[in-house]
């Protein structure tokens, strides 16, 4: 009886993330480590995750603007014939 409850005591301290003796390599990396916060953030809070979606998708719509008024001023004769055919 006393073995079988060190060895369920063994398999449980195996699966713990955060034992002292395991190593964290799968969270060595940062930007996993953002990815994991990120998702713990999203998961307890879901205002949050609302407001992040759209500052993403406010970023991806300024940024897209942006190279479009890039790629205007850089060809403007291809921006020109994109604005004729619109």
């Amino acid at each position: 009886n006393s073995v079988t409850s060190t060895h369920m005591i063994s398999t449980h301290d195996d699966f713990l993330p955060l034992s002292p003796d395991c190593p964290l390599s799968h969270f060595s990396s940062p930007s996993s480590l953002l990815l994991l916060s990120l998702t713990l953030c999203l998961s307890l809070n879901p205002y949050l995750s609302l407001t992040l979606s759209l500052f993403l998708s406010l970023t991806l719509s300024v940024h897209l603007s942006l190279s479009l008024s890039i790629s205007r001023s850089l060809c403007p004769s291809l921006a020109l014939s994109v604005h004729l055919s619109l």
